[in-house]
């Protein structure tokens, strides 16, 4: 199978990706688009052990996988598994030294468009010698990992480090022939945020995984689940080719709070598409009414609308969501306030 590795350094750790040490540990790394350097079907990922008692078994163990836009770690803040895909659950048994191997438990995809990021679990709960070290790769100057570790309790926040252990990852073989996926969505842009009512341009990538040329797919499209007007393209992509920028249409979103923009192929070649999962894409927004600028009010006996906010959560809520664009000046009626 294609296989990429990242990081060949030979120093070693015992805290990452988890501490056996202790009875509790949690790690979290990133590996970059780059660094990686293909996509497709992750098989199996492997940690290079340097140092371990064969079949040492870390019980209670749950690790994650996911996508993302983020390059480095400001703050060893506890890290949240929402959106991530369970890739092991249970007990793991370390056979020796050299690649471990940690075989998916959930097939995910890995586009190759965004970076890599992995988080372990370790809820053990108690600790005996012997456990794993592990060699890693500097990352200097870019905290690429963070961790902790306690007895008693899972610990809440962390230290971020640059000792990001070494990784492999082993992708499955594509013999498909007409297979073509959703690379990325690249507009609306989610920063600055969106505004209600305003035409904003959809604009897609599609890869050509299959083995044929791709000469013709079509590309559908939904916004807030309603069926736009299909996108029919045509050209030429090799194997692993991406295609220019596509613009699908426009999105106008109705109503401040979430969106969501959905963008999938079907019939490449005019033939059914041999590999569904990589079919579809999805990205979410925030649409606001209106980016602040300018001078509002909070007066409590005018409900919220236009330039007033009827209480302080309601201004909150719109400088939490929607931001600023230039000076904004709240004046508060005077009032005794809870």
């Amino acid at each position: 199978a294609p296989v990429a590795i990242i990081g060949t350094g030979t120093t070693t750790t015992p805290y990452l990706p988890a501490y056996g040490y202790y009875d509790y540990s949690w790690s979290d790394q990133i590996y970059t688009a780059a660094e990686i350097g293909m996509s497709g079907m992750i098989d199996s990922i492997f940690f290079d052990v340097s140092s371990v008692t064969a079949g040492y078994t870390l019980a209670n163990q749950s690790i994650f996988i996911s996508e993302t836009n983020q390059s480095d770690f400001a703050s060893a803040a506890f890290p949240s598994t929402t959106g991530m895909t369970q890739i092991f659950s249970g007990d793991y048994t370390f056979a020796g030294t050299g690649w471990t191997k940690i075989a998916l438990a959930t097939p995910f995809y890995y586009t190759g468009a965004n970076n890599l990021r992995i988080v372990w679990l370790n809820n053990d709960g108690d600790w005996d010698s012997g456990y794993p070290n592990f060699y890693y790769t500097s990352t200097s100057p870019d905290y690429r990992a963070q961790y902790n570790y306690q007895d008693g309790s899972m610990p809440t926040s962390g230290s971020t480090t640059y000792n990001r252990p070494n990784l492999k990852i082993a992708f499955q073989s594509n013999n498909n022939t007409n297979d073509a996926m959703v690379m990325q969505i690249t507009e609306p842009f989610s920063t600055p945020i969106p505004t209600t009512g305003t035409p904003y341009p959809v604009k897609t990538i599609i890869r050509n995984i299959g083995a044929d040329t791709l000469t013709s797919i079509t590309i559908d499209w939904s916004v807030d689940g309603v069926l736009q007007t299909p996108y029919p393209w045509t050209g030429s992509l090799l194997q692993d080719q991406n295609s220019a920028e596509l613009t699908l249409g426009n999105a106008t979103f109705t109503g401040q709070g979430n969106h969501q923009i959905k963008v999938w192929t079907s019939l490449p070649n005019g033939l059914p598409d041999e590999g569904t999962l990589n079919d579809t894409l999805v990205k979410n927004y925030f649409a606001c009414d209106n980016i602040l600028a300018g001078i509002y009010t909070i007066n409590p006996v005018t409900p919220t609308g236009g330039t007033n906010f009827q209480y302080f959560a309601d201004a909150l809520n719109a400088l939490s969501n929607s931001g600023i664009s230039d000076t904004t000046v709240f004046n508060i009626v005077p009032g005794t306030y809870d």
